[in-house]
């Protein structure tokens, strides 16, 4: 490693380790219950009415990877949100006005998680994507079979009525 990385890295050491505790410290909840309410809707809820609703046909390593990608967005998005409102509430915390209020901090890190919800819908879902694309080309390529079927039925018809059609004005031209 040349020495300019080296101390580069040095230099940006205590910084990241300080940015590693910040983050450390935001997202980790403080009791069961706050974890339950941060993390269970993301990991449990989400995942599993994802995998819910997939297409018909759908089999358990798609639905597994369906609830996967929910999770991770999920995961990722309220961690996001927890370490915008920590810094936020953090930086408030120095205020003279909040200084006495202990719930800041938590309350700030709650509706920063909440205001990252919106992440979940306008992340991009390259499993579900693929799973519901496969599914209504499925669909797609039942519906022409059908349609292919009827058709061959209706020109059998046809050509049926034509050949008997045919047939009787023969019978009768012979019958004249």
């Amino acid at each position: 490693m040349s020495s300019a990385l080296r101390m580069a890295l040095q230099k940006l050491a205590p910084k990241l380790a300080k940015g590693a505790k910040f983050a450390y410290e935001t997202v980790k909840p403080q009791t069961l219950g706050e974890g339950l309410m941060r993390y269970g809707p993301d990991i449990l809820l989400w995942p599993a009415i994802s995998a819910g609703m997939a297409p018909e046909g759908t089999d358990a390593l798609g639905r597994s990877l369906l609830a996967a990608e929910d999770a991770g967005i999920g995961v990722g998005a309220s961690l996001l949100g927890q370490l915008v409102g920590g810094g936020i509430g953090r930086n408030l915390m120095k205020m003279n006005r909040f200084k006495d209020n202990k719930n800041l901090l938590s309350t700030a890190i709650t509706l920063g998680d909440m205001a990252a919800m919106p992440l979940n819908i306008v992340s991009p879902r390259p499993a579900m994507n693929k799973i519901f694309g496969d599914a209504q080309l499925t669909a797609e390529e039942e519906l022409r079979a059908k349609i292919a079927v009827e058709e061959r039925e209706k020109y059998e018809a046809l050509l049926g009525t034509l050949l008997g059609g045919g047939g009787l004005g023969l019978r009768n031209l012979g019958n004249q």
